[in-house]
């Protein structure tokens, strides 16, 4: 179905949707191991209960297990600015540390919180899909978030509900 609808993804998931989910299957590139998959994907649901994340099981691809998540597909108004983003984020009790990145004191890291990644739905509410999290020290040094600026990436925009 990834390769069906295109092969729709980013650096860390192939994306497809389907009967009001997006489909990802995530290659862990920015995960040290499992658990810090796992602590992400519990941080998320935390973090961002608009748009929850649940763990649908493993699947092999390339001769490797990679887990595959999922998620309600959000009919967005539009992307949230990076002021709106801002806001939302110190509500939570995180700071700003750069471009489309986030710190909270308890040593949490969300980055990539660009308009991609970041809407406002139909009611108003600020709705977070995609964010790269980490605990403390738990991001691979030789990865850190793509969002120096905010991007267009119309093969994401594609999976958006009209």
């Amino acid at each position: 179905k990834w390769a069906a609808q295109g092969s729709i993804g980013g650096q860390e998931n192939d994306v497809f949707s389907e009967d009001g989910r997006v489909f990802k299957r995530n290659n862990l590139s920015f995960h040290l191991s499992y658990a810090d998959f796992f602590d992400r994907l519990v941080l998320h649901n935390q973090l961002f209960p608009g748009a929850p994340l649940r763990f649908e099981g493993l699947v092999e691809h390339q001769g490797e297990l990679r887990p595959v998540m999922s998620q309600p597909a959000v009919r967005a108004r539009c992307g949230a600015s990076r002021n709106e983003v801002e806001a939302f984020m110190r509500q939570l009790g995180f700071e700003r540390t750069r471009h489309d990145d986030y710190r909270h004191p308890e040593g949490i890291l969300v980055e990539d919180l660009h308009d991609e990644n970041v809407f406002i739905d139909e009611a108003g509410d600020i709705v977070v899909i995609d964010p790269v999290i980490y605990l403390g020290d738990a991001r691979p040094k030789e990865k850190a978030s793509s969002s120096k600026s905010r991007s267009r990436h119309p093969s994401r925009r594609s999976l958006l509900p009209k």
